[in-house]
């Protein structure tokens, strides 16, 4: 990787390239939105940024060298050896069309508590609707910045009344919002601590707070906790599954077990892989 700087931006060059694209709108993240000809903007942590695709990598503006290493460079996941974890997919019958199809396609490194609660809003949920949620609980709670809002702090969404959340079109995720806001009000080690957990004790420590099962806990923990093997499954990622393993005949959780035994490290890859393959296929990219 290679960064140099221009007036208030970072430009981002990258040994194979970084499909912004595929990476922010293959339902990892809520926040960005497609302003055309290439260019993203979003909010993290806080800071409002446009990103732009740039042949073999990207434009980050407004951005200084300490927003860079604070917080993009970890977001994008711009150390990882993807060309390594592609080889080894390739040389897999099954993910190799796909790993070429959605090249440049990064696992993106989110904040843990929105990682947390866009997932629970997530829940039987489309992309679309789920992006309008989040926004409107921005407006609602989250700090203003220049550009927009920052995402709510725990405190304030547990500020909020029932019926503000589901002014937001939480439905009955509402609840499962309000009641995780104050059990992280209450124990923000709980979550703090998950980063650091083995995956089986940081999955079952997620699937305590409500609203979280199976498909949520491995959605944090795939982008949100480092672990790289986590595999979600949804509808989009079962139909897949079942349709290159005709003789896998199991539940999700089997499933996901499945796809971390076979895939090891590069399953949660694999995942939107196949996740984003999949929908593009139905043309239900941006849904």
């Amino acid at each position: 990787m290679h960064v140099t700087y221009e007036k208030d931006s970072a430009v981002v060059t990258l040994p194979r390239g970084i499909s912004l694209g595929d990476t922010l709108f293959c339902g990892q993240a809520f926040r960005w939105e497609d302003l055309g000809e290439g260019r993203y903007r979003g909010i993290v942590q806080g800071l409002c940024v446009t990103a732009q695709q740039l042949p073999g990598g990207m434009r980050l503006s407004p951005c200084t060298p300490d927003a860079f290493e604070r917080v993009w460079r970890r977001y994008f996941d711009l150390d990882y050896d993807y060309a390594a974890c592609e080889a080894q997919l390739h040389a897999d019958a099954v993910m190799a069309p796909m790993a070429r199809a959605c090249k440049g396609l990064h696992v993106l490194n989110q904040p843990l508590w929105e990682c947390l609660i866009t997932f629970i809003i997530s829940s039987n949920n489309n992309i679309r609707r789920i992006a309008g949620s989040v926004e409107a609980l921005c407006a609602l709670a989250g700090t203003p910045i220049e550009g927009g809002y920052a995402f709510p702090e725990p405190a304030q969404l547990k500020a909020l009344m029932p019926a503000q959340l589901k002014a937001c079109g939480l439905g009955y995720r509402a609840a499962y919002v309000a009641d995780t806001a104050a059990r992280v009000c209450e124990d923000p080690s709980a979550l703090a601590a998950l980063p650091g957990s083995a995956y089986d004790d940081a999955k079952a420590a997620l699937m305590r707070y409500k609203g979280v099962g199976e498909k949520v806990a491995d959605c944090v923990l795939l982008f949100s906790c480092g672990q790289r093997g986590a595999f979600p499954v949804n509808v989009w990622v079962e139909r897949a599954m079942r349709l290159h393993y005709p003789a896998l005949d199991a539940d999700r959780a089997s499933i996901s077990r499945f796809a971390r035994q076979t895939y090891g490290d590069y399953a949660g890859l694999a995942q939107q892989y196949l996740f984003h393959h999949l929908r593009n296929r139905k043309g239900k990219q941006h849904a």
